[in-house]
């Protein structure tokens, strides 16, 4: 009973009433096909009854997201209940599988989980990865991702950033916790969200929660020994960034705009520090969390690949062009 004893259900069916309430029936009819193309393909994946209607439900209730002048979303996977814990945080990829995080707060519950990235299916999945001795400093949260030669390098998140900013490494192929390193608190003093890799140099990315000035370099074949500062100038604010990546030299970053439904991918570039919006994306609900992203060129031509949350039980994979 000791899972249950914190959960707000007036506040939870208030959100299942909103959540429903927001259907326009003005589009019910568009929304209608393609839902119950959702539900078929779930039906085909598996037996869980459950499992699809939730995947259909979910589809039909939330506002349908788009592309926007900047980018065209092109492959949407929508994930709900048990699967969606597994990937409402991280997005990483190593070029054959995505790697994804999720957590559930209030119960002290995080999960990493592997998926091939041809067909989304589940390879392989670990809940509660982390050492209990994490979880007695105050983390609750596995954050945003990033691999780099065979391990994933996640950033650890803490409520109201009560423990220190961490990196904790998990073996990508088994998904077991192997070590964490604190970083300087005085850098970050409300904990960190996201982290990013440069596989060219072995240089580890990461900003303060919720908005920053400078990004921080770290070496991690030096025992994450701090390396640069990078101060960011031009039309960009890193301000609430829930993940990134390292791509061709520049390092993208997944925006979420508060309570807007059109959040951002940034571009920073590496050497001067200068940020600007790559491009846009309607994710559909304002309520809505954006979450991690990973860059992979996949056979459809998307290269950017965003989870978001729709806050209550439905996590979508989102793979976008860029103009």
């Amino acid at each position: 009973m000791d899972f249950f004893k914190d959960i707000d259900f007036t506040d939870l069916f208030g959100k299942l009433k909103d959540l429903f309430g927001k259907l326009d029936p003005g589009d019910f009819r568009e929304k209608v096909k393609p839902a119950f193309g959702q539900l078929r393909d779930y039906l085909r994946k598996t037996s869980g009854l459950l499992v699809a209607l939730t995947v259909f439900l979910t589809v039909l209730a939330d506002p349908a997201a788009g592309s926007t002048s900047s980018a065209r979303l092109v492959q949407e996977d929508v994930r709900t209940l048990v699967d969606a814990t597994f990937m409402n945080k991280g997005l990483t990829n190593d070029g054959r599988y995505f790697y994804t995080s999720g957590a559930i707060s209030f119960a002290r519950y995080t999960a990493l989980a592997k998926y091939e990235i041809g067909t989304m299916k589940r390879e392989s999945y670990k809940v509660f990865p982390m050492t209990w001795d994490l979880i007695r400093k105050g983390y609750d949260n596995i954050g945003g991702l990033s691999y780099y030669n065979g391990k994933l390098y996640a950033a650890m998140e803490s409520r109201n950033g009560q423990a220190a900013p961490c990196i904790a490494v998990f073996d990508a192929d088994s998904l077991s916790y192997e070590t964490s390193i604190e970083l300087n608190a005085e850098w970050f003093p409300q904990g960190i969200t996201w982290a990013a890799v440069d596989a060219s140099t072995g240089l580890l990315y990461t900003c303060a929660w919720p908005s920053a000035t400078s990004i921080h370099a770290f070496k991690i074949d030096e025992a994450m020994a701090h390396v640069r500062e990078i101060e960011v100038t031009g039309d960009a604010a890193l301000d609430t960034i829930c993940g990134g990546e390292v791509y061709r030299g520049s390092l993208y970053l997944s925006q979420d705009v508060v309570y807007e439904r059109i959040n951002k991918v940034l571009r920073v570039d590496l050497e001067t520090g200068e940020a600007s919006v790559h491009f846009t994306r309607d994710s559909g609900r304002e309520e809505g969390t954006a979450g991690d992203v990973t860059v992979y060129e996949k056979a459809d031509g998307s290269l950017f690949h965003v989870t978001d949350y729709n806050g209550l039980i439905g996590v979508y994979l989102r793979s976008y062009i860029v103009f």
